[in-house]
């Protein structure tokens, strides 16, 4: 769940568009996949979120060392959480290249024994330094998983519901160009809405502990 509350403006809205051109291109006659205008090339819709995945899996491999926990200990860390990409990057690259799916899956699982026992201890790892933070609080049972915000809906699906509704909308533009000019100003809009949220959530996690004991849980995490 975590991994929603991170990077969801991003990986839902561009999955959603995906399953769009997948199913125009199979159901739509004459359907063409959406294309992304560049400054000397252009290339359609999967080329493309396929370098925006990258850009997302470096931006978590380092955020992942300096995470906001107090935003996003609402869910404990799952398995996908950890291996989000490995998932869903051979889809992204059996779509692209064409090669044998086998080769792709059995890629995916080598990088995900790898990937696990590191994601694991890094996880120990910051809860320890999360519990310490805690402990200097005056509030030392606050569990954020149990705290209820007055302005901040925590469960990404209630709260970013249009994000699988929005791009459906897109299928009803036939013109290639114009429905791939729609994928970045959508990334954007839902990134910035992502950001207002987050901003509400703090001002209330602030308000929760109090300001004298505000504690950024990203030191020493």
């Amino acid at each position: 769940m975590n991994i929603l509350n991170k990077f969801g403006w991003f990986m839902v809205p561009t999955l959603m568009f995906s399953l769009v051109e997948l199913v125009g291109e199979k159901y739509i006659l004459g359907y063409k996949l959406a294309e992304i205008q560049e400054k000397t090339s252009t290339t359609d819709i999967f080329h493309a979120a396929f370098l925006y995945m990258l850009v997302a899996i470096l931006m978590d491999f380092i955020l992942y060392e300096h995470t906001e926990n107090y935003l996003y200990t609402f869910y404990r860390e799952s398995f996908f959480d950890r291996n989000w990409f490995l998932l869903i990057l051979p889809a992204y690259s059996f779509r692209i290249f064409k090669g044998n799916p086998l080769i792709y899956i059995v890629a995916a699982i080598a990088l995900i024994l790898i990937n696990e026992p590191f994601r694991r201890w890094r996880m120990r790892k910051r809860a320890v330094a999360a519990e310490k933070a805690k402990n200097l609080l005056d509030h030392p049972y606050y569990d954020a998983t149990k705290v209820e915000l007055k302005h901040y809906t925590k469960n990404f699906f209630i709260r970013s519901w249009f994000m699988f509704v929005i791009p459906w909308g897109l299928i009803l533009i036939t013109d290639p160009g114009r429905r791939g000019a729609f994928y970045n100003p959508m990334l954007l809009a839902f990134g910035f809405f992502e950001v207002f949220c987050k901003s509400k959530a703090r001002k209330e996690i602030k308000a929760l502990l109090g300001e004298d004991n505000f504690i950024d849980f990203t030191e020493d995490s």
